[in-house]
């Protein structure tokens, strides 16, 4: 039998704010949902919030004063990857 893997720690990212950026308060939710499948040890919930944060990557609302884009891309693209390492097939 194969040790747990060390789960990563994400704190709550800061984000720049600007002129046309994302919507703040979906970025907020969307991180947050994939942080708690994080912290749980259910490979479902870890597998569907994957599937949330790469299907929404691409279409997330941009508001008049949102969270600078590229730090929020990189912020996603990060975690998509850390929650694709923890599924069993991966």
């Amino acid at each position: 039998m194969e040790p747990p893997l060390d789960r990563p720690v994400f704190e709550t990212p800061t984000f720049t704010s600007g002129l046309r950026g994302y919507d703040k308060r979906r970025v907020d939710e969307l991180i947050g949902r994939c942080v708690d499948a994080l912290n749980s040890d259910q490979a479902s919930r870890i597998e569907q919030a994957k599937t949330e944060l790469d299907r929404e990557r691409g279409k997330l609302p941009l508001a008049l004063r949102g969270y600078d884009r590229g730090q929020v891309d990189g912020m996603l693209e990060r975690l998509s990857a850390v929650l694709g390492h923890l599924l069993p097939d991966s």
